[in-house]
């Protein structure tokens, strides 16, 4: 028997060439000690068998662990994506359309959510529709009355020898005024039709040559102050026959063109491009006024918007939302480059008369 390693209550002893842990149990008065002994080599095996055990309960538990928080994240995390999405993609137009669905796997609190949200929209879409109404009422009973002031006015002016060129000059600035306003209620009045489905166009053929001529002299008349020139790059064996409403295209022509002298200096260039386009033919009115910043392109066509450089200028920034409506409703595409300092240039594409348009 050797001894491999001592102290007062363990000791490591090696019996036949096989070791033993042993342990004092007991010492008595005597000097007599009882001892307790195991084969070392198991003492080894238990506390591997152990160590695996844990290795195995622990990565069990973990796994376990991440199944259940997995399912729990996603039985919460799910709704609430979906309402932030619905959130995200909410505007005036889907107010009546979008609906929230039935979240019946979620937590209570998060369904709760959904209904309050649910709730919440249906609150907006009723508030929504009585400003539509209220604007289209409003706008229309306006209407009358200051086309008869305006009406009153420009015979006053034109008929009357006794004014003075103050009351003369008094009078003009009234009639404009009207002006400015009955055209703020006609796009007031066609932005309620638009949004009720009540909007309507007729359609025809167009000659898109003769009405940019057409709307370019009668600009010219009132924009004295500025150069208006047409550019036809239509080939001369392809017609410049596009399919639009005269009236509504010539006034979205005169809004542009407005647009463009509000933000021009003096005696610059306005020029109105005809050019064939692959879905049909385009005009492009071209400015070289001030630009629009590259960070306003993007909701230039929203309603009330206004650039972050067209302070100094008056607006309701209502007259592109108005194009950009009629231009649709013809079928149309509009679009706009700019560059800061640079100019503009608004591009609209109107469809061509083919024979699948016409049967229809």
């Amino acid at each position: 028997m050797k001894a491999h390693k001592k102290d007062h209550t363990t000791q490591l002893i090696n019996v036949g060439g096989q070791n033993y842990l042993t342990l004092l149990g007991r010492a008595y008065p005597t000097g007599e000690r009882v001892w307790s002994s195991a084969i070392a080599s198991d003492t080894g095996r238990i506390q591997n068998e152990f160590l695996g055990w844990m290795i195995v309960i622990g990565v069990g538990s973990m796994l376990l662990s991440l199944i259940t928080i997995n399912a729990m994240v996603r039985r919460i995390v799910r709704p609430l994506l979906q309402l932030s999405e619905q959130s995200a993609a909410l505007t005036a137009d889907t107010l009546n359309q979008d609906s929230i669905p039935e979240m019946t796997a979620a937590p209570k609190e998060v369904r709760q959510l959904a209904k309050t949200y649910s709730e919440l929209i249906e609150r907006l879409a009723l508030s929504w529709n009585d400003q539509r109404r209220f604007v289209s009422a409003v706008s229309h009973e306006l209407r009358t009355p200051l086309t008869i002031v305006q009406g009153y006015l420009h015979r006053t002016i034109k008929r009357s020898k006794s004014l003075s060129d103050d009351e003369r000059r008094g009078l003009k600035t009234a009639e404009e005024e009207s002006i400015r306003m009955r055209m703020l209620l006609d796009d007031l009045l066609d932005l309620a039709r638009g949004d009720s489905g009540q909007l309507q166009l007729n359609q025809e053929m167009v000659d898109l040559e003769e009405l940019v001529g057409k709307a370019a002299d009668l600009s010219q008349s009132h924009l004295t102050d500025h150069r208006l020139e047409v550019v036809n790059n239509i080939p001369n064996h392809e017609t410049s026959d596009a399919l639009a409403d005269p009236d509504r295209l010539q006034q979205v022509l005169f809004d542009l063109i407005d647009n463009a002298a509000k933000y021009s200096a003096k005696d610059s260039l306005i020029t109105l491009v005809l050019n064939p386009n692959k879905h049909g033919i385009a005009i492009d009115v071209k400015d070289e006024g001030i630009g629009i910043p590259e960070s306003d392109l993007p909701h230039i066509f929203n309603r009330f918007y206004r650039g972050k450089n067209s302070s100094e200028s008056s607006g309701t920034g209502l007259g592109l939302s108005v194009v950009a409506l009629m231009i649709s409703a013809m079928g149309g595409q509009i679009h706009v480059q700019s560059k800061e300092g640079e100019g503009s240039c608004f591009s609209i594409i109107l469809p061509k008369l083919t024979s699948s348009t016409i049967s229809r």
